[in-house]
């Protein structure tokens, strides 16, 4: 019979796993949507400029939910072991003090152990060993937990800073207006129209009459 704390405690981690990727796929799809509509130019005004910003902390934030998602089923896998080794020990400690008063009878009595048999200082030692490893990993499990929260924490903040990047290049971008391009030179003879002169006759030259309007 499952213990009412076991059950919330199952339902708080399943509800952190489908935020956790419902984050990260929120972040994904803003930067595929972003990254797509996003045509490259000169960075001649203010909205060209934050627009690629935007897009790079949407890719940040999706990169820190995929190392969140991965470390929480690393942490996962790991706590399951140390668990195991938790209810080993136990299981064995419990055997041991059922056996205790024929112990003391019988110093050179074996005990199995998953089909195994040991003597006590074997049993003991043993005992041990899952003690310590499960110890040794509930320590590792405290820097990954740390981690896993720093990730969650990055990737939230990237995902704000991304929104609120976007939400002002989209408000700013009407109210900016890219600089004008230089005007073309005006041809001064372009309108003009052609006239013809008398011509001036060298000497010894026949004069040429040319018409003259």
């Amino acid at each position: 019979m499952s213990r009412p704390s076991g059950d919330l405690f199952l339902q708080s981690q399943d509800a952190t796993v489908k935020f956790d990727y419902f984050i990260c796929t929120a972040a994904g799809a803003l930067f595929a949507y972003v990254g797509q509509s996003y045509s490259p130019h000169k960075f001649n005004c203010f909205s060209a400029c934050i627009e690629p910003l935007a897009i790079l902390l949407f890719a940040a934030s999706f990169w820190c939910g995929l190392q969140r998602a991965k470390k929480q089923i690393y942490i996962v896998q790991r706590n399951q072991k140390m668990l195991e080794y938790k209810e080993n020990a136990g299981d064995m400690a419990k055997k041991l003090e059922a056996e205790e008063a024929n112990i003391d009878a019988k110093q050179d009595m074996t005990l199995l152990v998953n089909g195994q048999a040991l003597t006590i200082p074997q049993f003991n030692g043993l005992l041990n060993q899952h003690l310590q490893e499960s110890e040794k990993i509930r320590v590792e499990l405290g820097a990954d937990v740390k981690h896993s929260n720093t990730l969650a924490s990055r990737r939230d903040r990237f995902l704000f800073a991304g929104f609120c990047v976007l939400l002002a290049a989209r408000i700013a971008q009407p109210y900016i207006t890219n600089p004008a391009p230089p005007a073309a030179p005006i041809s001064v003879t372009a309108n003009i129209p052609a006239q013809s002169f008398p011509a001036t006759n060298s000497p010894g030259t026949a004069a040429t009459a040319k018409p003259y309007p």
